[in-house]
């Protein structure tokens, strides 16, 4: 190898040295400043973007779901409510009724004649008109519930884009090294790919499952 270089012209050996050197600058140092400023600058914001559209597709889809099931439950409280409401308002038609024929029977001197006493009912009219003025209460005020699903806090969203971004980043220095020598000329396949890494990182759960995925 040294009887190779010592073959070589001057020109040709201080540029393979300057060549070296100056591969050696952009893997120590301009490699990591240029990982850095795209993880900051690009991979992070993008990471981030991507996960707040799905969040915020988890959270409609949520909060629709949970507003049909809370109508649907409405729906059933208020038909039983109506139902029960129906049959106060006969109990209360008959209560009226066996009221009047015992006042009638008893008025006239009858009750004093039959060797049973009238029955017992166990309630009254104002015992049935309570509950149907409390059913009355809940079916003017049954509405159903207001749904919001807060958002996720921006440091959790963050914490997981650093690591996605770290994940895209890893063993990319000799990649970014080599395009930054070539200053940009040539430009490894892996660096030009790192949005669709990005999105298969966020896609496997590498970096945790994000909270609106139990929604």
């Amino acid at each position: 190898m040294i009887g190779l270089l010592r073959d070589l012209p001057d020109w040709s050996t201080g540029a393979m040295m300057g060549g070296v050197a100056w591969f050696g600058i952009a893997y120590g140092v301009l490699a990591p400043r240029a990982m850095q400023f795209d993880q900051e600058r690009d991979i992070v914001p993008s990471c981030m973007e991507t996960l707040r559209e799905t969040e915020g597709v988890a959270i409609d889809r949520a909060v629709k779901r949970r507003i049909e099931d809370a109508e649907f439950e409405s729906r059933e409280l208020r038909r039983k409510l109506n139902n029960r409401l129906d049959e106060l308002r006969e109990a209360r038609i008959e209560l009226l009724s066996y009221d009047m024929l015992k006042s009638s029977l008893c008025g006239s001197g009858i009750c004093d004649l039959l060797p049973m006493k009238m029955p017992e009912v166990g309630f009254g009219i104002d015992d049935v008109d309570q509950e149907i003025g409390e059913i009355k209460d809940r079916l003017s005020t049954l509405r159903a519930p207001d749904i919001s699903i807060p958002r996720v806090p921006e440091t959790e969203v963050l914490q997981t884009c650093a690591c996605a971004a770290g994940t895209v980043l890893a063993g990319k220095k000799t990649s970014y090294a080599l395009s930054l020598a070539s200053f940009r000329v040539f430009s490894p396949e892996d660096v030009g790919t790192m949005k669709s890494e990005l999105a298969r990182t966020l896609r496997m759960d590498a970096c945790g499952i994000p909270a609106w995925e139990d929604l």
